[in-house]
């Protein structure tokens, strides 16, 4: 059997300074190893032809040339062709002006003289695969207008919520665009269940005003799994910690159901001013909780905060965790007459498969399909998909 042949990836370097293209070129062949062709240039107008002439893959693209300086250097390129990625090289004092350019649809920007190699061809890279991927969901049309959105969400923390969303995200991306957001201000956590560093997420875009979020600045921010949806991800470092508001989140969520068929909500617990938003922009809301008493209890508080924020019952499904053989489990039946609600699925307890997979980053669901949690969370997934399907339901303002 051959092997199969990978395509180099094609890129355009438009630095006007020799040395520094020569350093570029040199650290890219040697961290790439062989993988990019790349093509030199000094100038926009010589970037413009060739861009005319042929078809990259990315722009390397430095800010300041002979003739273009500063935003209108990136803004010319991107009219050219508005679908090449473009990663900036910028001086120490533009962080405005490459953060201004990111906005505008550039993927990333990197300080001159401080991004290493590796770095470098990072940034290609994840443009180049971010783009490639938006590009061929879109071209395959397999997104329809008025995407919807599930909200999971953890009546306390600990109840896997970050667990089971991932899994059902993966079960319904088999036939539809999904995206797994991570709406919270604090840090995230999706990169831990990929055993990866996510450098795109929403941080910057808390610190902006929610009426300045533009689409492409949350599809700029998607990060392929390889595993047929994207992640939209939290704050990775304390230091990135922001401030989640309701503006912010009906934003963002306006997006992704313009981008996407599905929007998956990994929801903390909390009653924030955000949650109540999120909430309403679900057409389906999953409460995750544990056979404990103390589990119990916060389930019924949280079943008792959607009714007075007026969401129907019939758009809401309660899902048991075991994620241990605990010694103050409840029965279900017991549990369900506790709430006064019926249970849609009890997650089995699987540690050894749950670890196994983990450590292959990848959901259980998809690790071991034929697993007993699978098919638990597969009939999950469906019946909570069938009750998105319709608009959400809210109760009359009287009945709240």
């Amino acid at each position: 059997m051959q092997e199969m042949q990978v395509p180099n990836l094609r890129v355009l370097l438009v630095e006007d300074n020799p040395g520094d293209a020569r350093l570029l070129l040199e650290g890219i062949k040697e961290e790439g190893g062989g993988s990019f062709d790349v093509t030199w240039t000094e100038t926009v107008q010589a970037a413009s032809s060739s861009i005319r002439q042929r078809q990259f893959d990315a722009v390397l693209l430095d800010l300041h040339l002979p003739d273009s300086v500063g935003l209108e250097t990136f803004q010319t390129i991107r009219g050219i062709n508005p679908n090449l990625p473009c990663v900036l090289l910028t001086g120490t004092q533009d962080d405005v002006i490459g953060l201004r350019a990111v906005q505008e649809g550039a993927q990333d920007y990197l300080i001159k003289g401080q991004a290493p190699p590796s770095a470098v061809v990072r940034a290609l890279r994840y443009a180049v695969e971010r783009n490639r991927s938006l590009q061929w969901h879109m071209s395959k049309g397999k997104h329809s207008p008025g995407g919807r959105v599930i909200t999971f969400w953890g009546v306390k923390g600990g109840v896997g919520t970050t667990t089971v969303a991932l899994n059902c995200a993966a079960l319904l991306a088999q036939d539809k665009l999904v995206i797994a957001a991570e709406l919270r201000p604090d840090h995230g956590s999706f990169s831990a269940h990929f055993r990866k560093p996510i450098h795109a997420n929403l941080s910057d875009l808390y610190r902006m005003a929610p009426a300045e979020i533009a689409e492409a600045q949350v599809e700029q921010r998607l990060v392929n799994t390889h595993l047929g949806f994207y992640l939209l991800c939290g704050p990775q470092t304390v230091a990135e910690c922001g401030n989640l508001t309701p503006g912010h989140a009906d934003r963002l969520l306006a997006a992704t159901s313009r981008i996407a068929d599905l929007t998956v909500v990994d929801l903390p617990s909390g009653a924030g001013p955000a949650h109540e938003t999120i909430i309403h922009r679900s057409n389906a809301v999953v409460l995750l909780a544990e056979r404990d008493d103390a589990s119990v209890f916060a389930a019924k508080v949280a079943l008792e905060r959607l009714r007075l924020w007026g969401v129907s019952s019939d758009v809401v499904h309660v899902v048991l965790v075991n994620r241990s053989a605990l010694l103050d489990s409840q029965p279900k039946e017991k549990i369900e007459e506790q709430l006064g609600a019926k249970i849609t699925g009890v997650v089995p307890p699987a540690p050894d498969i749950c670890g196994a997979a983990l450590r292959a980053s990848t959901p259980l669901a998809i690790f071991r399909p034929r697993s007993a949690p699978a098919a638990i969370l597969h009939q999950i997934a469906v019946k909570v998909a069938a009750t998105a399907a319709g608009p959400i339901a809210m109760l009359p303002a009287d009945a709240a």
